[in-house]
């Protein structure tokens, strides 16, 4: 998945693709573009498609950081993106934007 400034990228199987996709693919300005995963290629296409979209976004990344990774797509596309780009913990921002907060931080 790519977050980009205003569409979404998830990549993922045709089935999860075509259960997503009933969602819609637009919510309040922000698009989400389905790529369908490719055996034929390895994926090296929606890699390339996905890579080239961080770079026009600046080529800074923030990464939702996790202790042991599964699936060549995964590891393989994060090495990738490891190596062309600056990458940033965001664990802890998205940890402290999700947490519950108390009624004196909601009244700010």
């Amino acid at each position: 998945m790519v977050l980009a400034a205003q569409t979404l990228y998830i990549l993922a199987s045709t089935n999860a693709c075509n259960l997503l996709s009933q969602v819609g693919s637009e919510y309040e300005g922000m698009r989400v573009t389905f790529l369908e995963k490719t055996k034929e290629d390895k994926n090296s296409g929606n890699k390339e498609h996905l890579i080239n979209i961080i770079a026009r976004c600046g080529g800074k990344v923030g990464m939702l950081q996790k202790e042991a990774l599964s699936g060549n797509l995964v590891t393989h596309f994060q090495s990738l993106v490891q190596s062309h780009f600056e990458i940033a913990d965001i664990t802890m921002a998205f940890a402290n934007l999700f947490v519950e907060k108390d009624e004196q931080e909601l009244a700010r």
